[in-house]
């Protein structure tokens, strides 16, 4: 599992749409499909139901999803703090 495929899933569940989220994120509804794709096939399990042009969280992408918020919440700070320490320790 990569950070982008956590915060591609994430945007699309702002949005609750992969063209809106795609273009936020300035991707291919397809590319951000098949993104999303791979992530359920590496943890097993689906985190949308798609019924047409629609999509829902299951059960298993909700629990995904309040664990990927902090997840990339900690990310972001980790990314801050080192590039921080790299102007002032070096």
């Amino acid at each position: 599992m990569e950070v982008k495929q956590l915060s591609y899933f994430v945007e699309t569940c702002k949005y609750m749409s992969f063209s809106d989220a795609a273009k936020a994120l300035f991707v291919t509804p397809q590319a951000l499909s098949k993104s999303i794709r791979n992530l359920e096939r590496e943890l097993g399990g689906e985190v949308f139901t798609r019924t047409g042009n629609s999509i829902a969280l299951t059960d298993y992408g909700a629990l995904l999803f309040q664990r990927a918020k902090g997840l990339l919440k900690s990310y972001d700070v980790l990314i801050g703090d080192m590039k921080y320490a790299s102007h002032h320790f070096s």
